[in-house]
């Protein structure tokens, strides 16, 4: 069965069980399918007036974390359509009317007061005249601004009757028995179009499947779980969170703003709400882990987390000794349906070198190639990652020449695998992948390749540096040569102004110590900058396109400003 119709089977089952927590609401599962076929009837009323709809056709959902974009997602699937989640709040509005224009957007589903504070005036600028659906926050519609006859249309709805579950089951099981899984378009997500235009993935309901199937049989996800609601709406690990989740019986429980921003808060919400797994940017994961007074106050006994998940970049800290939940260390990109390899970390805190990405989940395969022949390598040699299985996606929207690149037909039986573009190897010892970073994130100095990722995981491991991210730079003040640059965010313990706080001079003084006895001459940075904080894309991984240029080579007498270098 696809996610919808799972959904709809649990509902069924137990409707009254919870599914959402949005603040101090608690939403069923009957209510989750309540809001969801309300909008599926508005979007076919919409869209085609009820007839049959292309699959490939995609509705906008411009919505916060909420009730309202869980329901929104599960009533466009009922539909018969795919999704493009857009963080309107967090993208440039360019970015934004780009997504829409790429996706063909004849439809979209919002807020009234982001609609008519940011939808409908990018709608205009943009030159768009989709249809736009109005919900609130319990993901009903909102019909201040429908006209009359549409309000009756919708009143009129016979899903909503005593028999709306079994009903709305009716609806998803004929979709289904319509439309192969395998090639059923369920949501686009962009990648971060760092070079060139953003690309479209596209995701099918396959992906999805075994994605939620993986939890259930890996993981022994369960309607006793609660899993945490932390990612950023338009970031596809959202539906890592949700849809494992609710195809289990479990519930979704959404973290306000300010506890998802705040580590601190954060690390306690966790081991105090209820919430048993939680997914986190790398980044973040390992700012909650470095929270001792929260998981030194708390055991398995107190609360009922029990697992932490990063993913996204390169694992550089391990879990604290005292933590007493799993910890696991995902990779897969989105063109891979989000994850493709688990890794189990026992180790402490203190053990370098990062963590192995792991083994890829069931109906998953993993090649280690020569990039430049694609011909296997042997095991303990590094090459290109190539991926393949059930969580491979249709490709790229309206780019067939990037899908043919990136998406190959491999093998005697015609198998479908896609280039990451990352560098990896198997262990020899027992076939565990190691990550080596981008191809892109390799570089030469003088003429030696360097791994980025390795410098970064020797820092990390330096006394007083809380988090780190190394790049090549080739800048005036470093004579026109390119050369390593160090960005290291220290503890509380350093700092400018004397007492018993260590300078930031002997810090770095430290640090270069640090590197010299761990690395050799050509992989040490050359040039530090300290920070106050690591710039984060909304997605929460590193934004190495907003690290600070480095300045002159001298010490600032002034208190640590916002970068300071030396």
């Amino acid at each position: 069965m696809l996610v919808h119709q799972q959904i709809l089977a649990r509902a069924a089952a137990a409707p009254s069980a919870p599914a959402v927590y949005d603040g101090p609401a608690a939403h069923t599962y009957a209510d989750l399918v309540r809001a969801a076929v309300t909008l599926e009837h508005a979007l076919s009323a919409s869209g085609r007036g009820g007839a049959p709809v292309s699959t490939t056709e995609i509705v906008a959902l411009v919505l916060p974390r909420s009730f309202a974009l869980v329901s929104s997602l599960l009533g466009v699937w009922l539909s018969g359509r795919a999704a493009i989640v857009v963080d309107i709040l967090g993208l440039p509005e360019a970015r934004v009317e780009f997504i829409l224009k790429d996706c063909g957007v004849r439809q979209v589903i919002t807020t009234a007061a982001l609609g008519g504070a940011k939808v409908a005036p990018m709608l205009a600028r943009a030159g768009l005249r989709p249809a736009v659906h109005y919900v609130d926050a319990g993901g009903q519609q909102d019909r201040s601004d429908e006209t009359a006859a549409a309000a009756a249309a919708t009143a009129a709805c016979p899903w909503l009757s005593g028999d709306f579950i079994c009903a709305a089951q009716t609806r998803g099981a004929a979709f289904a028995d319509a439309s192969p899984a395998s090639s059923t378009l369920a949501y686009v997500v962009y990648t971060s179009g760092s070079t060139g235009r953003p690309k479209g993935v596209m995701v099918a309901h396959l992906g999805l499947m075994n994605l939620a199937n993986y939890y259930r049989s890996e993981r022994a996800m369960t309607a006793a779980d609660c899993v945490a609601q932390t990612v950023s709406p338009g970031f596809d690990p959202i539906h890592e969170e949700m849809w494992p989740a609710l195809t289990s019986g479990a519930s979704l429980r959404i973290a306000s703003q300010e506890t998802r921003i705040a580590p601190q808060l954060l690390a306690e919400w966790l081991a105090t709400s209820g919430v048993t797994l939680c997914l986190l940017p790398t980044p973040v994961a390992e700012l909650v882990l470095q929270c001792d007074d929260v998981w030194t106050k708390h055991d398995s006994q107190s609360s009922a987390f029990r697992l932490l998940i990063c993913g996204g970049d390169v694992l550089k800290k391990r879990k604290p000794q005292h933590c007493w939940f799993a910890f696991d260390n995902h990779y897969g990109p989105s063109e891979a349906t989000i994850l493709a390899t688990v890794y189990a970390i026992e180790e402490s805190l203190e053990v370098p070198p990062p963590p192995p990405i792991g083994k890829p989940i069931p109906n998953t395969t993993l090649e280690i190639v020569d990039g430049a022949t694609l011909e296997p390598m042997p095991r303990g040699e590094w090459g290109e990652i190539l991926l393949g299985g059930l969580g491979i996606a249709l490709g790229y929207l309206n780019l067939p020449e990037k899908t043919n690149e990136r998406f190959l037909i491999r093998g005697d039986d015609g198998r479908r695998v896609y280039r990451t573009g990352d560098i990896g190897r198997i262990r020899v010892s027992d076939g565990e992948v190691e990550f080596g970073g981008r191809v892109d994130l390799q570089v030469k100095i003088d003429g030696e390749r360097i791994e980025l990722g390795e410098v970064e995981t020797c820092l990390a491991h330096a006394p007083s540096v809380r988090e780190c991210v190394v790049a090549a730079r080739e800048l005036g003040v470093l004579g026109g040569k390119k050369q390593l640059v160090a960005y290291v965010v220290p503890d509380a313990e350093v700092g400018e102004g004397g007492g018993e706080k260590q300078s930031n001079a002997v810090f770095i003084g430290a640090l270069q110590n640090h590197v010299a006895a761990k690395l050799l001459p050509k992989m040490r940075p050359r040039h530090f900058v300290v920070l106050r904080e690591l710039p984060l894309t909304s997605n929460g991984k590193v934004d190495r396109r907003a690290l600070p240029d480095p300045g002159v080579t001298t010490i600032a007498a002034a208190p640590l400003p916002p970068s300071h270098s030396v």
